[in-house]
């Protein structure tokens, strides 16, 4: 008597069963995917944000915003303190 060859997916154990398959899908998965994506957002998605938006502003060291950094006016400002520090 030869032994038959396991397949894949088979149990080798007779008294093991497999699992039953979840059908709901999407429906049964909303009430873990709703708070775990606000989760990303707020914890990852927004800060990150924000730190690229501070990146792009020009501001004082009493921490008061004065203008998008490249813009003329901060231009304007730079050429006149290198003035200053020329003169």
């Amino acid at each position: 008597m030869s032994a038959q060859p396991v397949l894949a997916g088979q149990s080798t154990s007779p008294g093991r069963k497999r699992r039953k398959q979840n059908s709901d899908g999407l429906p049964a998965a909303l009430p873990w995917i709703g708070p775990v994506l606000l989760l990303i957002f707020a914890i990852v998605i927004f800060p990150a944000g924000f730190m690229i938006y501070n990146s792009t502003r020009e501001i004082s060291q009493s921490g008061i915003d004065q203008a998008p950094q490249g813009s003329p006016i901060s231009l304007m400002c730079s050429l006149i303190q290198t003035c200053r520090a020329c003169c």
